[in-house]
């Protein structure tokens, strides 16, 4: 199932390549969720003077089943984070989890309880 994506460019010019891999990989999220909503995803740049290069901070806002999941850039200094794409691709390997976790206490908060009589 197919829901809205919105992604703003904080710090950065905005990248047609990026939008479309962020899409990409939200749109795989509903593999392990089949009640998402929508998801928001905030890019900006962490300039620390200090550093080589800019560092990208990544944070995702889900909607899910009345539900609101954000999964956020844990890794701000990971100097890995200097490519959009990995802070991207990091952000959104957290997002799964969340999901999963979700969905997971979802099923067992459905499930009937054991011992329960069977209805038919």
């Amino acid at each position: 199932m197919s829901f809205p994506v919105t992604v703003q460019f904080l710090g950065l010019d905005a990248s047609d390549a990026l939008h479309a891999k962020i899409d990409e990989y939200a749109q795989r999220l509903s593999k392990f969720a089949d009640d998402i909503r929508s998801c928001r995803v905030v890019i900006s740049v962490d300039r620390h003077p200090h550093h080589k290069g800019d560092r990208y901070r990544v944070n995702i806002h889900l909607s899910v089943g009345g539900q609101e999941i954000q999964a956020g850039d844990s890794h701000a200094t990971d100097p890995r984070h200097e490519d959009p794409y990995v802070a991207v691709a990091d952000a959104f390997h957290v997002a799964r989890r969340c999901v999963e976790d979700y969905a997971r206490r979802h099923r067992a908060a459905t499930r009937p309880a054991r011992g329960a009589a069977n209805p038919t």
